[in-house]
Parts: C-alpha cells; sequence; structure tokens
C-alpha cells in the first residue's frame, strides 16, 4: 500500500594526511557506521523518485512551475509519524496532460502498487492536475515502514505537460532488544485455533535447529508497528495468518524456548489487524508490523510437521 543505495569511498593520500604512504596499507578500513532509520528512509525516497518511469522524451524542468505543481500533495495514507520527503523531480514531456491520464510511472526496483488517482484542484487559482499515486509496505530496507511515490501532471499551455515527482517514505525507530528470539533458542512452539468453535487444533513443537533458526531470522526482521496507522479490520484477527484454506485454521501464537523444557523467553501472537503482539520475559512489549516473510515460515514448519 519498495533500491538500494550504492556508496563509493575514495582515499586521497596526496594531500599529507596522517596514516598515508607511499604504499598500501595492510591495515583493513574501518567499517562504515550504519545508517539511521531516517537517513535509510531518505535514500528509498530518493532512490523512488530518481527511477520514475516517464512518458518517452520527457527531459528533466528547471523553469517556474504553476501553482498546482508547486507542493506535494497527498501524504501516506493513515498520517503515520517520521515521513521524509526526496527533493521533488520535474520534467517536461512532449504529450499533454490528459494523454498520460493512464500512464503508469510506478519506479523500477521496488515493487509499488499503483493508484491513479483522479483530478487535483487547487481552490482559488487556475489550472488543474492529474494525480497518480504507487506505495508498498514490502520489500523494503529494515526499519523503513512505507515508501511511496506521488506524481502531478498538467498542462504547460503548449501542447505538453510537465510532470512533478515527489518520493516519500516512512520510517519506525529500531525496536528493542527484548524483541529478537534468543540466539539460544533451539525449540518453537506453534499453537494454531479451529474457526468454530474456537479451540486449540493443534500445538506443533518445532525442535528441528535449522527450522527454528528459519522461523528466529524471519521475525528479527519484523520492524514496529508504525505509529498513527489504521486499518478497516479493526480488532479482527490478522487475516494473513491463516494457516490452511478452506479449513479457516488460524495460527494463534508461536513460542520461543531454550528446550522442548523450558518456559518461554519469547511469546508472538496475532493482535490486531496487521499487528504482531509480543511478550518477552513476561513484558508485553511494543507491537510489530505484520510480516508475510514470517507467516509463511510459520506455515512452511506446520506443512513440514503434518
Amino acid at each position: 500500500m519498495r533500491r538500494r543505495n550504492v556508496l563509493a569511498v575514495v582515499a586521497v593520500c596526496g594531500l599529507g594526511l596522517a596514516g598515508c604512504s607511499g604504499h598500501a596499507s595492510s591495515r583493513e578500513p574501518s567499517p562504515s557506521a550504519p545508517l539511521s532509520p531516517e537517513q535509510t528512509a531518505r535514500n528509498v525516497a530518493q532512490a523512488i523518485v530518481d527511477t520514475t518511469t516517464l512518458p518517452r522524451g520527457a527531459q528533466p524542468y528547471r523553469g517556474p512551475l504553476p501553482e498546482v505543481l508547486r507542493r506535494p500533495f497527498g501524504g501516506i495514507s493513515g498520517s503515520p509519524a517520521n515521513v521524509v520527503y526526496a527533493p521533488h523531480r520535474v520534467w517536461a514531456a512532449p504529450e499533454p496532460a490528459n494523454a498520460l491520464r493512464t500512464f503508469d510511472f510506478t519506479p523500477t526496483g521496488y515493487p509499488l502498487v499503483a493508484d491513479n488517482g483522479g483530478t487535483l484542484k487547487i481552490p482559488g487559482h487556475q489550472g488543474r492536475a492529474l494525480a497518480f499515486g504507487a506505495q508498498t509496505s514490502d520489500g523494503l530496507p529494515l526499519n523503513v515502514a512505507v515508501a511511496q511515490l506521488d506524481v502531478l501532471v498538467t498542462d504547460d499551455g503548449h501542447g505538453g505537460s510537465l510532470i512533478r515527482g515527489d518520493g516519500l517514505a516512512s520510517w519506525t525507530p529500531p525496536k528493542p532488544a527484548a524483541e529478537y528470539v534468543p540466539s539460544d533458542d533451539h525449540v518453537a512452539t506453534i499453537t494454531t485455533l479451529s474457526p468454530s468453535p474456537t479451540r486449540v487444533a493443534r500445538r506443533v513443537i518445532v525442535t528441528d535447529r535449522a527450522r527454528v533458526a528459519a522461523l528466529a531470522a524471519t521475525f528479527n526482521r519484523i520492524r514496529l508497528q508504525v505509529i498513527g496507522t489504521w486499518s478497516e479490520c479493526g480488532l479482527n484477527p490478522d487475516p494473513m495468518l491463516y494457516a490452511a484454506e478452506p479449513s479457516g485454521e488460524r495460527i494463534a501464537s508461536v513460542a520461543f524456548s531454550h528446550d522442548a523444557r523450558s518456559k518461554p523467553n519469547l511469546i508472538v501472537w496475532a493482535a490486531t489487524c496487521y499487528e504482531i503482539g509480543v511478550r518477552a520475559g513476561g513484558i508485553d512489549q511494543p507491537y510489530l508490523h505484520g510480516d508475510n516473510a514470517f507467516v509463511q515460515s510459520l506455515k512452511d514448519a506446520l506443512v513440514a510437521h503434518a
């Protein structure tokens, strides 16, 4: 509702800098500090607008903008916190705006879902713009919650059109250390519920270390839930957690423990729509965002133990 930046580091030794010599140093370079979630989100937003799909013949435009293109529109639905914008881009295309009404501006690289949003009118000003949006919450770097492209297209008054593209992304802080599966937990217990009447259908104890490690790895990749998001499915259990259709059997929880006899260190359950609840050491933790890869790893484990 998704690109990588390549960073090149160049060392220059012709400026009298300490540590430079006439031969290569045997010491390995220090690793770069990891980017903050905010900067990572800003890089994603920039990559999205930089790879916008454009109509044939479109060229960068740096002239004056009509009123309708002077500011971004929309924003991310649900008004999440921590939204960053990349510097916008503007292009001139040879065809009029109406000829681009169904054009797909979706960027390459991230699987954004496109939406032609209709016509935008600025009250009190002349001119209209066609609105296009594309968004994803899948396939993004850790702690980047949502990435989006917003495009406005309006006539340039000379038979062509002007196109404004804005890349934006929402980020979340790193989740607490307690919301990672302990490295010495080697057992996962998956509980499923039957649909009617609601009761425990299965309690599967997974002891295969490779399978448990796969479950832990996908869970550890889950980020915090977006602050300020909303969904129409309210307090219903997350529909993505259904383990077997059409039976309706649902994955209710998974508990990680050191061995089959130990008390669980981490319990994970389906909370509200698209949210995952976590209890670590008996203490409830912040909600995490529902994740398809984690759900699929749970389903795979159930299939392996059928």
